[in-house]
């Protein structure tokens, strides 16, 4: 169970790839870059919604480059107290159970078992939250942007892939102050 110290991990964009594995469904030459709006703005929405529901999709999705090997590293600095704080997709019965089942299988079963999937991110408690969606805001915890096409207008201290996860130890530093 996450505490006001634990560090949270967004899943879908951050260790996911959840827009690709939309595409890759929709069978669609869009690429992560041609999303800059978080709400699919200028996108067939609702394809990309029934697509997001689709049985399966969350299971088989891609590895974000390093996010196992970043996160790994993570936990043990932080000697365990990291966690995944994911939204479920509201339509999509299946999608906790394969949120789960990808944890398992790219980390163990352990952290997928105290993996947080809740449809409200603020009622968890952390220090801070690893994200890629713009429109975070109101939990106790702060957030680091991981980069996205969807996320470089806001404001936020960000991560511009695995490799940056000085980012992560200096805004931790900060927000005990």
């Amino acid at each position: 169970m996450s505490n006001p110290e634990s560090l949270l991990v967004d899943m879908d964009g951050v260790l996911a790839d959840t827009m690709g594995g939309v595409f890759d469904l929709l069978d669609d030459d869009h690429a992560h870059e041609d999303v800059y709006d978080y709400w699919f703005d200028g996108l067939d929405k609702k394809s990309i919604i029934e697509a997001l529901r689709s049985d399966g999709l969350y299971r088989h999705l891609d590895v974000i480059t390093g996010a196992v090997r970043g996160v790994n590293r993570l936990r043990e600095e932080f000697n365990g107290n990291v966690y995944v704080c994911s939204a479920p997709m509201s339509g999509a019965e299946h999608c906790e159970t394969e949120k789960r089942e990808w944890l398992e299988e790219h980390f163990d079963a352990e952290f997928a078992m105290q993996a947080i999937i809740t449809a409200d991110k603020t009622t968890v408690p952390g220090r801070l939250i690893i994200e890629d969606n713009p429109d975070v805001a109101g939990g106790m915890w702060r957030p680091v942007m991981f980069d996205q096409a969807w996320n470089r207008h806001v404001d936020y201290p960000r991560m511009y892939g695995w490799h940056d996860l000085q980012v992560v130890r200096d805004e931790y530093q900060r927000a005990t102050r």
